[in-house]
């Protein structure tokens, strides 16, 4: 193009309009009949656009609702678990084993034959064991949400729900309990629907019938993602036997915690 005058320039340039009568070659008229039909495509497409033609359609509610919610694996829960334990480990620690302490020392001073010291220090353990109870939820949902507790903040917002909670566990344990006495199964239903229920009251701040009533509900809806949790914790429960057991245990800590905040999740989106 260096060596063209400025009027052959403007002889090569395209026009605006091209007549019937006028002498092109068939590949330029095939070339321009081209561009201006995906001009018009794209004028089209921008008309429609602008007039909400082309504008996805939101999903109804009753879509949404029929739109299954997807879980990872039970097992997969055990290194997310295992990060939230580390997180706030010295806590965990403070809040296990000081009941445990308690304990022991009740069945040293014992000696297999009942005193009243050991049977103090039994109690003891068991009334501490219920006081650090909601300390312990408390620190699990904080520890799958990867945020950092420390004992006494831990152990000051678990007092506010110690009686909801000694509540709710005595109806757990009756209804679960009538539920394993009576038959098998209905008690392993029994316990899908309720298991994570501490974790509604805790995290919700609920009553002790509405975290069950609500417990139900979402476990009702997500129980294949409840019953793959239980049946990995039973397993580890059984393994315990061996010392691999324990620290898988340790491990899993946090995973109910994180289940149900999947389980939260999933319920606001349908």
């Amino acid at each position: 193009m260096k060596g063209l005058e400025p009027s052959r320039l403007a002889a090569h340039a395209p026009k605006a309009c091209v007549s019937t009568n006028s002498t092109t070659s068939p590949s330029s008229r095939s070339l321009y009949d081209t561009a201006l039909l995906v001009d018009k495509l794209v004028t089209l497409r921008d008309s429609l656009v602008y007039n909400n033609v082309l504008k996805e359609k939101p999903m109804s509610t009753t879509e949404k609702a029929s739109t299954p919610a997807t879980f990872p694996g039970a097992f997969s829960l055990l290194m997310p678990s295992w990060e939230g334990v580390k997180l706030n480990i010295i806590t965990f620690i403070e809040l296990a084993f000081i009941p445990v302490l308690f304990s022991l020392l009740g069945s040293i001073v014992n000696h297999g034959s009942s005193t009243t010291t050991g049977t103090i220090l039994q109690i003891t353990a068991d009334i501490v064991s219920a006081i650090f109870a909601p300390a312990l939820i408390v620190t699990q949902l904080k520890s799958a949400r990867r945020q950092t507790i420390d004992f006494s903040e831990a152990l000051k917002t678990g007092l506010r729900f110690l009686w909801r909670l000694i509540g709710l566990t005595i109806c757990l344990a009756v209804i679960i309990g009538i539920g394993f006495v009576l038959f098998i199964v209905p008690g392993f239903f029994m316990l899908r629907r309720y298991f994570l229920a501490p974790y509604y009251l805790v995290d919700r701040d609920m009553k002790v019938f509405d975290a069950m009533k609500t417990c139900a509900a979402d476990s009702k809806r997500f129980s294949s993602a409840v019953w793959g949790l239980i049946g990995v914790e039973i397993l580890f429960v059984l393994l315990s036997f061996v010392f691999i057991g324990i620290i898988f245990i340790f491990m899993y800590y946090c995973a109910s915690a994180i289940r149900y905040n999947e389980i939260k999740s999933a319920a606001k989106r349908t």
